[in-house]
């Protein structure tokens, strides 16, 4: 049951707030009040680690040749958090942050390095060494970020050239006065304009021509913007 709490709140093991909750349970796991009150108190210690995360998605944080404070496994929680929700087709995230050794440097560098796994496409940043880890976790995110937002633009371009505009067919036509109604399929009549009609294919048209239309909304209900002949 303890170690629920602690994969709950993801919280370590041998942290200081997982042996204070230790403490809590080991304290309270015979009386039934106490063991609410054992509850009541992990979420209030484990609430300033987990306020504004929401991660739905797997995250794995690994670091290399440094350890990670619980301080900044949250800030990287939390940016995960806002670069998931800017694409719902994340499907996973690893994060690496190592400080390589180097001569030619004085002190400690970081380097992270983000995997964001889409389908069909991981994007995949890698940032140059900072010797501000904060810094280079907030630089590597920002690219990430700009990655997911062209990643999920060029989806949506994809999807509308790959969207065929709905088919229906004359229903009625007035030649004289230049305009007709299109019946759809949902059952419903739209007014055209001669005009809309693509490549002038008005005087193409009769009842029961399948055509393809584009609605939009008119001062008296949908009318089609562009009306174009199946062939």
């Amino acid at each position: 049951m303890c170690c629920q709490i602690f994969s709950s709140f993801s919280i370590k093991l041998h942290s200081p707030i997982a042996i204070e909750l230790l403490e809590v349970y080991q304290g309270s796991k015979s009386h039934p009040h106490r063991m609410q009150i054992r509850f009541q108190h992990a979420e209030r210690v484990c609430q300033p680690l987990t306020q504004g995360v929401d991660m739905s998605i797997p995250l794995n944080i690994t670091s290399r040749d440094f350890p990670l404070t619980e301080a900044i496994e949250t800030l990287i929680r939390q940016k995960t958090d806002k670069l998931e929700k800017m694409s719902d087709r994340i499907t996973e995230c690893n994060i690496v942050i190592e400080s390589p050794h180097n001569k030619q440097r004085k002190g400690k560098t970081y380097m992270v390095r983000i995997d964001v796994k889409i389908p069909k496409s991981d994007l995949v940043v890698k940032r140059q060494p900072h010797n501000d880890i904060y810094v280079a976790i907030r630089d590597a995110f920002q690219t990430a970020q700009r990655l997911v937002e062209e990643q999920s633009r060029k989806m949506r371009n994809e999807v509308k050239v790959h969207e065929e505009p709905p088919q229906g067919e004359v229903k009625e036509i007035y030649p004289v006065e230049g305009f007709g109604f299109l019946h759809t399929p949902e059952g419903s009549d739209i007014y055209f304009h001669r005009n809309s009609v693509v490549d002038d294919g008005f005087e193409k048209l009769d009842i029961g021509t399948k055509v393809r239309y584009v609605s939009v909304p008119g001062e008296k209900g949908p009318q089609a913007s562009t009306v174009a002949i199946v062939s």
